[in-house]
């Protein structure tokens, strides 16, 4: 049971990601579209935005990072616009809110941008004490620019066996975003598991080659 709520999670994740390309491609020129995917860790959440802007949006969107109006996106200027990001999204675990770091900021070229294929990808990371055994929900709040944003959220399939997602709640706009997920103590990661079928198969090959020499 467990491995089928586990093989449905992946295909969903997958899912996702291929809508979100298809979406990035082929949405509105009037919008803003922000699409967040989320991971689950036993002592950390990372929290993975991108942010494609339509051809209609695009100059308000370049005009609110290129501050000084010289048609270049200066190191500061990007940091600036990350930094209004990262405060308009609220995250929480058990309704306590968390402080986030950016961890990875990229911009496209102004020209992208105006031409309405231009992806922003900033990415967050929450740190916190471990997680205590049992249930718990996450939930994310996205506040930028809600009169032109389209927005979509999902979980990501855990790399842990610690965590097992339970429910995703979405608002109609999908503005925020409720997790639900069990932690148990003990668990292993899938890497693992692949880890130890690659040096299994690599010992396989070995006795092989021994055997025909």
């Amino acid at each position: 049971m467990r491995t089928r709520r586990r093989f449905a999670l992946t295909v969903a994740a997958l899912a996702l990601s291929l809508y979100v390309s298809v979406s990035a491609a082929a949405h509105r020129l009037d919008e803003y579209l922000q699409a967040a995917r989320v991971s689950l860790l036993v002592n950390a959440v990372v929290v993975e935005l991108n942010l494609t802007p339509g051809v209609a949006v695009a100059p308000s969107v370049v005009a609110a990072i290129d501050g000084d109006r010289d048609g270049r996106f200066s190191d500061v200027e990007q940091q600036t616009y990350a930094d209004r990001l990262r405060s308009d999204l609220h995250l929480a675990i058990d309704g306590v809110a968390l402080p986030a770091e950016l961890t990875r900021i990229e911009y496209p070229t102004l020209e992208q941008l105006t031409d309405g294929v231009g992806v922003i990808r900033i990415e967050l990371r929450s740190t916190f004490s471990t997680s205590t055994a049992g249930h718990h929900e996450f939930s994310l709040r996205n506040d930028h620019r809600p009169e032109v944003g389209v927005y979509l959220a999902n979980a990501l399939v855990p790399m842990t066996a610690a965590i097992a997602i339970r429910d995703q709640r979405r608002d109609l706009d999908q503005r925020e975003l409720r997790i639900e997920y069990d932690v148990t103590p003990g668990g292993t990661s899938p890497i693992v598991f692949i880890v130890a079928a690659l040096v299994a198969l690599v010992g396989l090959a070995g006795i092989l080659r021994f055997r025909r020499a």
